[in-house]
């Protein structure tokens, strides 16, 4: 095992292209292992009702001249109280979601999502050990199936061509 990661380092250092998928491969495997990890914890996480202040697209990054260029991310802000202890939140989703004009109905999708009791209160989803972590999306299975296929089909299709 050791010997064919060592191979696999120097092909990549010489630009072949099996080390270089293979160390990508890994990479994703990585990643999408963490990301799911952690929204399987999120999955667990305890909710309460909060007041929601403000939730929006906002523009993100600069002013672009083009409309269809303009890059637009969701916002929100809101307040809950966990025991005697209150607290705010600005964070939605933990699928951060950056979208051009022309694809703002994939962060509307993403925003009709919250769930609200009532006008202007907000299901909070927190973080029981740290409830200052809150979001008012929880991942959802489908998201969760979405992250373990980008952690597996990169390292299937590197054993499907190499070996």
């Amino acid at each position: 095992m050791i010997q064919y990661l060592t191979d696999m380092w120097f092909l990549a250092l010489q630009g072949e292209a099996q080390g270089i998928y293979f160390w990508a491969a890994v990479y994703a495997l990585a990643i999408c292992s963490y990301s799911l990890f952690y929204q399987t914890r999120i999955r667990c996480w305890t909710s309460t009702i909060g007041d929601l202040a403000d939730a929006s697209l906002d523009k993100f990054g600069g002013t672009d001249v083009v409309a269809g260029d303009q890059q637009y991310k969701s916002r929100a802000l809101y307040s809950y109280c966990v025991g005697d202890q209150s607290f705010e939140g600005k964070r939605v989703s933990p699928w951060i979601v950056v979208a051009s004009a022309n694809a703002r109905f994939i962060l509307q999708s993403q925003m009709s999502k919250i769930q609200s009791p009532e006008p202007g209160k907000v299901v909070v989803f927190y973080n029981p050990k740290r409830p200052q972590k809150s979001f008012l999306i929880k991942p959802g299975i489908v998201g969760q199936l979405v992250t373990a296929a980008l952690a597996l089909i990169p390292l299937l299709s590197y054993f499907y061509n190499y070996l």
